[in-house]
């Protein structure tokens, strides 16, 4: 996939994470290009992450997992599984990068919020904590502005073999931001082809 990344504008010290390193065995591999409406899952990420203006990256199992041409690659941290290693991975390279910041996106949410980066952004101004979105009562940790202080702790978590990205987030310590859902979940996520399924028939109220 292609994407120009010199069209999309700087808004400061947040960069843009696409999570995309998950094999997606429970919808039968390769999740981010499975089609909804025609065009692959990980399209309306991309599309939505230029949408909100910052630097992209894609962080990725191993090397290419992806065809990402124009986006840099962050590669997991082979030694942590699950997303954890992926958001350490991120926030790693967001440090050498200068960002401040990360809104980490997963691949698999095509129907995420115009006002998400936002909306965030004012909840965490002046805190060091999270700002992670909540729907339905749930939180969505892979959905949420990190900051790179949070490397530290997630690190130190991770060597001791505590690998839950909800329990590491709420060790950083937490803002919540609630989320209408009276039409549909914006935080809606496609695991299934069931899911794929229930996000057609979203798209068609939309």
């Amino acid at each position: 996939m292609t994407f120009d990344s010199a069209t999309l504008k700087s808004t400061g010290k947040t960069a843009i994470i696409i999570l995309a390193g998950g094999d997606g065995r429970r919808i039968g591999g390769s999740k981010h290009d499975k089609r909804l409406n025609g065009k692959p899952l990980l399209e309306y990420t991309m599309e939505r992450a230029a949408f909100y203006g910052s630097n992209i990256a894609i962080q990725l199992a191993y090397e290419n997992q992806i065809d990402s041409v124009g986006i840099p690659q962050i590669i997991d941290e082979p030694d942590i599984n699950g997303p954890l290693g992926g958001v350490i991975a991120a926030l790693k390279w967001c440090k050498i990068h200068g960002y401040d910041s990360m809104l980490t996106l997963p691949c698999d949410c095509p129907f995420l919020p115009d006002d998400l980066l936002t909306r965030l952004n004012t909840a965490a101004k002046g805190s060091d904590s999270i700002a992670m979105p909540v729907s339905n009562e749930s939180l969505h940790p892979v959905c949420s502005l990190w900051q790179t202080s949070h490397l530290m702790q997630l690190q130190t978590n991770a060597d001791k073999g505590q690998l839950s990205l909800k329990r590491n987030a709420l060790d950083c310590g937490i803002i919540k931001v609630e989320w209408d859902t009276q039409t549909y979940d914006p935080f809606f996520n496609v695991n299934t082809l069931d899911d794929l399924k229930e996000a057609e028939e979203i798209l068609k109220r939309l």
